[in-house]
């Protein structure tokens, strides 16, 4: 009866960032600097977990070629028409 409560536990890792799966939901993690795990969420099924740590590489991966790229809240109506509103320099095509 003993082997039905224990959970499985294994990995998954890329990079700085570890899911951890079992029976329950998958824990996503990422490892800091000094090598200590920081929670970043639970995800009900390893494939969204997975889902997650793929956004975190790109938005990673976005800074290091952009570093002007800045996360910004904008607080203007979104019933505003678009087309008056400037495109951010990292989805401007770059002209050769």
């Amino acid at each position: 009866m003993s082997e039905n409560n224990q959970e499985e536990k294994s990995t998954l890792s890329f990079g700085q960032y570890t899911i951890e799966l079992s029976n329950g939901p998958s824990m996503v993690y990422r490892i800091n600097q000094e090598g200590h795990k920081e929670w970043i969420a639970a995800c009900p099924e390893p494939e969204t977990a997975m889902a997650v740590v793929e956004g975190m590489v790109l938005v990673e991966n976005k800074r290091f070629y952009y570093p002007d790229s800045k996360p910004t809240i904008n607080f203007e109506n979104s019933n505003e028409p678009k087309q008056n509103k400037e495109v951010p320099k990292f989805l401007q095509r770059k002209r050769s």
